[in-house]
C-alpha cells in the first residue's frame, strides 16, 4: 500500500485525535444531559476493497471506537456520545468525483443496492442528528447510527438479481444549496444551521472534519 507516514498521521489527526480533543473540551463546556455527535463512515473501517481509503477508513474505525470510550465515561453525566455513519449522499465528497464516477455510483446504488431507491440528502443526515440529540434519545449512547436508506443491509456475496427485488421507485429531487444569505433548513424538522446555540452554551456537539490528499492508490 503507497501510503506515507505523513498521510497516515494527517488521517489520523483529523478525524481520530481531532475527535478526542474536540470532545474532551466540549464536555467540559456542556451542561449535563448534554450530546456528542461524530460524523463517521463505517464501511470504511469494516472492509478493505477500497485500497486508498486506508488511512481514512482507519481513522473513522478509531474515531467510533472513541464514541464508545467517552459514552461510558460521560454516562453519569447523562451526556449521550454517538456516531451517524453516512450513505452516499448528494452535494457531498460525491460531488467532487468525476461525472463518470457519479453517474456509476447513482446507477450502482439507485439500481437496487439502496433498497430505498436513491441517495441520500444533507436533510437526512440533519434529521438523525436532531433525534440522536432530542430528549427522548437521551438512553442511547455509544452506537453507531447507519443512515444510508438500508445500503448496509445488503448481501454483497449474492448477485443483486438473486436476491428479492422491489419495484422501482419514483427519484426524489436532488439537493440543491441555499440561495446566498439564506439558511441551509430541514423539510421535516425545520433545523436552521445558522440558528444559534441557547444560552451561548452548547448543548449538542457534532464533529465532523476533513482531510485533503491523505491516501495515494496503491
Amino acid at each position: 500500500m503507497n501510503i506515507t507516514l505523513d498521510q497516515w498521521d494527517t488521517a489520523m489527526n483529523s478525524q481520530a485525535k481531532a475527535f478526542l480533543v474536540g470532545a474532551r473540551e466540549a464536555s467540559r463546556l456542556m451542561h449535563d444531559g448534554g450530546r456528542i455527535l461524530a460524523i463517521t463512515y463505517t464501511p470504511g473501517g469494516r472492509f478493505g476493497s477500497w485500497q486508498p481509503w486506508v488511512a481514512m477508513g482507519s481513522a473513522k474505525a478509531a474515531m467510533e471506537s472513541l464514541c464508545r470510550y467517552f459514552a461510558v465515561a460521560l454516562a453519569r453525566r447523562r451526556i449521550t456520545v454517538n456516531a451517524i455513519s453516512p450513505g452516499w449522499i448528494e452535494d457531498s465528497v460525491l460531488n467532487t468525483l468525476s461525472k463518470e464516477a457519479q453517474k456509476k455510483i447513482r446507477e450502482w446504488h439507485e439500481g437496487g443496492w439502496i433498497p430505498m431507491g436513491h441517495l441520500g440528502t444533507p436533510a437526512d443526515i440533519g434529521n438523525a442528528v436532531a433525534l440522536l440529540c432530542s430528549e427522548e434519545a437521551s438512553w442511547i449512547t455509544g452506537q453507531t447510527l447507519a443512515v444510508d436508506g438500508g445500503a448496509s443491509l445488503m448481501e454483497t456475496v449474492m448477485p443483486l438479481d438473486m436476491q428479492p427485488r422491489y419495484p422501482s421507485l419514483p427519484k426524489r429531487k436532488r439537493f440543491s444549496r441555499p440561495r446566498e444569505g439564506g439558511a441551509a433548513r430541514s423539510p421535516r424538522l425545520g433545523i436552521s444551521r445558522n440558528q444559534p446555540p441557547k444560552n451561548g452554551l452548547p448543548r449538542a456537539f457534532s464533529l465532523q472534519t476533513h482531510a485533503k490528499s491523505v491516501t495515494q492508490p496503491s
